[in-house]
This record gives structure tokens, sequence and C-alpha cells, in this order.
């Protein structure tokens, strides 16, 4: 087959989960079918999509990618105010939900005329993720040939007309998780579709040597450690306050928190505050193993390949209790626990770090579920086999309208 992927942003600088996500997956279906990315020159900047990648097309392993400038940067004064009024009610309808979509960005018509002039070329156009510009203009323009991979969270915009539309025209549709399908198919009502969940696989880049992290840099005292963007949208402000209120009520505990990615947000100077900016991959994996929980604030996830490289290095996690998907993954693999208040937090992160056998026992159950479900060659064949169940269904289809 000719394969597509469509995502906002592409590069392995890229650190977000549907962008990771859509670039593995392409990566590892490469192998089996022609696979090529259409996306845009934005970098690391996802707030005003600033270009800077040169447009063209440059081969990057095994797949083509096809880059298109962004012709208009946000407006985040002007998002601001608009999202403002539709989730107020005072802009209403379609249209107006279009015009949000528009700018929201990454607006980049020139890779949505590309998708139209190119439609006949490809077998399937993957759109990852459904929020955004790419997919919603791009998808429209092939639904018979387009499969989505929502990334979808229980947001207000899921509820959007528009979005409850675009659910409703793919060929077939890839979710993350079973809590992920089951939001989509409530909220859009398209469980008619063809649809799988098959998540995404996860790995070790080598065995990870937590001691070696620790004496890089200087961390001797027990540590809880969170992986990802460090900002508002993703409970950080709320996992400070969480970690200083049980400093504050235990003084005593020689304990530090240990923050990993993008800054987004301001981060309190304290001692026991350590940040430490982007890691690379065999760093990131070594602080997973050095430490004594990763906690994951988020209330939105559709997925989370975070708390799952957690389990992959055997450390247990905590997690958002009012996040479907975290508290299902801890309840299924019996690898972490959750929490919905700071109680709650104070009381679960107690637990596991005064009690080794438990995160020892947690540790292992969470890389025995990595095992069973997330590892790529699971992951890929489940892939394939959609693929080529589409591809028939089509072809069947074709002869029958024929």
């Amino acid at each position: 087959m000719r394969l597509a992927f469509v995502t906002p942003r592409y590069g392995t600088e890229i650190i977000g989960g549907a962008e990771t996500l859509g670039r593995q997956v392409a990566e590892r279906l490469a192998a089996h079918h022609s696979t090529e990315v259409l996306t845009t020159c934005a970098g690391q900047d996802y707030h005003r999509w600033t270009n800077v990648h040169p447009p063209g097309e440059q081969r990057e392993g095994d797949i083509l990618v096809h880059r298109f400038p962004v012709e208009r940067l946000r407006d985040l004064h002007r998002f601001s105010q608009y999202t403002f009024a539709l989730m107020n009610g005072w802009s209403k309808g379609e249209e107006a939900q279009t015009e949000w979509v528009r700018l929201q960005g990454p607006y980049a018509p020139t890779l949505i005329q590309f998708i139209r002039a190119n439609a006949q070329a490809y077998d399937f156009f993957v759109f990852v993720p459904y929020l955004y510009y790419t997919t919603f203009f791009g998808l429209h323009e092939v639904p018979e040939r387009a499969i989505m991979v929502p990334a979808a969270h229980d947001e207000p915009y899921l509820k959007f007309e528009i979005y409850r539309s675009l659910m409703r025209l793919p060929r077939g549709i890839i979710y993350l998780s079973p809590e992920e399908r089951d939001l989509v198919h409530f909220c859009c009502d398209n469980d008619w579709l063809p649809h799988r969940v098959l998540g995404m696989g996860l790995g070790l880049p080598g065995k990870p040597n937590p001691e070696a992290f620790r004496q890089r840099y200087s961390l001797s005292a027990p540590f809880i450690l969170f992986v990802g963007r460090i900002t508002r949208d993703k409970g950080c402000h709320k996992l400070v306050e969480f970690f200083t209120a049980i400093k504050r009520q235990q003084p005593e505990r020689e304990l530090k928190l240990v923050l990993v990615g993008t800054k987004v947000m301001e981060i309190p100077t304290r001692p026991d505050i350590v940040y430490l900016g982007r890691l690379s991959e065999k760093d990131k994996f070594d602080a997973l193993a050095a430490a004594q929980v990763f906690v994951m604030p988020s209330k939105y996830e559709s997925y989370s390949i975070a708390i799952l490289e957690s389990m992959v290095t055997g450390t247990p996690v905590l997690v958002n209790g009012e996040c479907e998907v975290l508290r299902r993954h801890c309840l299924r693999s019996q690898a972490g626990l959750y929490y919905t208040k700071q109680e709650d937090f104070v009381a679960g992160l107690e637990l596991l770090l005064d009690d080794p056998a438990l995160r020892q026992r947690m540790g292992t159950n969470g890389q025995a579920y990595v095992q069973a479900n997330y590892t790529w060659p699971i992951i890929e064949r489940k892939y394939l086999h959609f693929l080529e169940q589409l591809k028939t269904d089509t072809l069947l289809k074709l002869k029958t309208d024929s």
C-alpha cells in the first residue's frame, strides 16, 4: 500500500503524545508499505506554530516527508477570546466552530491543496490527532481513504458539532484505549464505523542505569518524577501544590520533585524541586528507573505514553483519577494508585514511598502489563491487520458499487 500520515508537526525533536505516536507508527509501517508524511514546517512551538523547517520534500530514514509552510501564525489573544466566546455560548453554530479550527491552526492551506490534488495517489491517509486544522480540513478532502487516530480527551471541543460530524466520516478509526473509544462513541455516535483499539508500542532504548542518573544530576535523595510538558494544562501547578503540601506537613521527609520536559509555566524556586529541562531518551529512561514514583497529574489523556514508559522501567505510578484512561491503566495493570484530591495524593504517595515491597510488586506488575499489551511487535501486527482489513473491505465495496 501507499500510506500518507498527516500530522500538524513531525520530527524527533517534537515532544507530544499524538505527534510521537504518528512518527513511531509511520516509521514501523514503512518497513511494510510505502509510507510518507504530510506535515507543516512548524517545530516545537505548538502555541503559534512558528515555521522552523524548510518547505518541500526531505527523506528521513525510510520516510519521505512533505512539509508545507504555516501561512498564518496563531494569534494567541484572538484565539483565546474566540475560545472563550464559544465556551460561553456567545458564538454558536458550525461556521463559528470551523473558524475556531482555522484560528487554532496550524494554518497550512497548501497542505490541504496537496491532499486534494493527490487524493487518488494514496491508499490511505492516516490523520493524527483529531483536533487540528490539518486533520479537520484534510480529512474532508478524502473521507473514503481516511483513517483517523483521534487521540481524543474528555474535553469540551469534542462536543462541537463539527467534530461530531468529523468522527463519522473516515473509513476507519484507531483508538488508543478502550476509554477513548467509549468516550468518542458516546459523544459522536459513531460506533458503526470500522474501528480498533490498538494503542502504541513501547520499548527501552537500552538497559536503564538509575545510579548513573543519580550521580550525573547529584540526586542522592529519593525523588518523585514528572516527564512531559510542564504546563497547567497537564495539571503541573497542582502537582507542585500537592508536593509542597506534603513537605509542609512532613518537613523531616527527605524527598524531591524532579520535573523533566519543556517548561511552559513558572516553577517555584525551591531546593526540593529540581527542573532538568529536556533529556535524551537514554537519560529519560534512566530517570524513570531511578524515581521512587512517577506522577501524572493530567486530567486529559487519551493514552499516556509517559506512565507506560514508567511501568516498563519497573517504577510504580500515581495518577490523577479524574482521568478515566489513567485510572483504568492502574486498575488493569495493578501497577499504581490514583487520587482525586490532595488528601488522596498525600496518602497514596506516603503508601508508595514507605512500602518498598509494594513498589517492587507494582513495578513487576507494570512490566508484565506492558509486555503483554504494548510491545511494538504486537502493535505493529495489529496495525497491519487493520489496514489489510480496510483495504479488502474497500475493494469489495468498489466491486459491489460497480
